[in-house]
């Protein structure tokens, strides 16, 4: 009877062993969190800062992710001055808030849109020397006043 229990266990193990190998392995988070990209478990609503490299090693950008969605993009350029930066505050996935500086540090636009994604609020862009070149005011993407485009 031993003998028939030994081989019964034995062949079991011989079964289930091979599955458990090809079954990729699962995690889960804890109720109140989740998983980011780099599977480590982290508070709902919680935002982490990733920084991503150019070729030579130097930060070309970073990106903030919130609530496990992309909040904020900025760009850099290889000078390290901002170059662009994107925020989203809508859920539906579009970027509400967009800013662009000049490789010499001075802001080139500012501009929005709202959750249709058409052009809404005040569009400013500036030249090199920090002076305002344009201003037109949006409202669901209709120009209502200032430097309005043809």
């Amino acid at each position: 009877m031993k003998k028939i229990l030994l081989l019964l266990f034995l062949s079991f193990g011989l079964i289930v062993q091979p599955y458990a190998h090809s079954r990729p392995l699962e995690f889960y988070c804890n109720e109140g969190f989740d998983m980011n990209s780099s599977g480590m478990c982290i508070k709902l609503g919680e935002e982490i800062n990733n920084i991503f490299l150019d070729e030579n090693g130097q930060k070309k950008g970073e990106y903030v992710n919130k609530d496990g969605k992309l909040f904020k993009l900025t760009l850099f350029y290889k000078n390290g001055q901002k170059e662009i930066e994107t925020v989203n505050i809508f859920d539906n996935g579009y970027w509400n808030e967009y800013f662009s500086w000049h490789e010499n540090g001075q802001k080139e636009s500012e501009y929005s849109y709202n959750k249709e994604n058409k052009k809404d609020g005040k569009w400013t862009y500036w030249n090199e020397d920090g002076e305002i070149t344009s201003e037109v005011i949006y409202k669901d993407g209709v120009c209502l006043s200032g430097d309005c485009p043809n």
